[in-house]
């Protein structure tokens, strides 16, 4: 019989990037997602070209974007990463300076 349990030790390691110019926010988000087990983390970045190189060459599965950030922002980071096809799950960290910054951040270009 399958549980929650059982299914979630199925699921293999979620491949994670943290981009953040926080020190303290990549610790906090990398103890967070140590936490859960299911996360790994594959790379951090402390801005937006960084995040940008190191999700073209990890591809991540996960990426945890702050949004104001040195060289190159978070929505600016994220659209140049969403034009290469992967299949990654993008989510604003913190700091959205309104709702219609993280709706950007998160909304699907075709």
């Amino acid at each position: 019989m399958k549980t929650a349990h059982t299914e979630i030790h199925n699921i293999s390691a979620v491949r994670t990037l943290i981009a953040d110019d926080s020190p303290f926010m990549l610790k906090a988000f990398s103890q967070i997602l140590a936490s859960e087990g299911i996360f790994i983390l594959a790379a951090s970045a402390t801005d937006g070209s960084q995040a940008v190189r190191h999700a073209l060459a990890i591809k991540p599965e996960l990426i945890l974007m702050d949004v104001h950030m040195p060289r190159l922002n978070g929505i600016e980071a994220t659209r140049y990463i969403k034009q290469f096809p992967n299949e990654t799950a993008y989510t604003a960290s913190q700091w959205c300076g309104s709702a219609g910054e993280c709706l950007i951040l998160l909304e699907k270009h075709h």
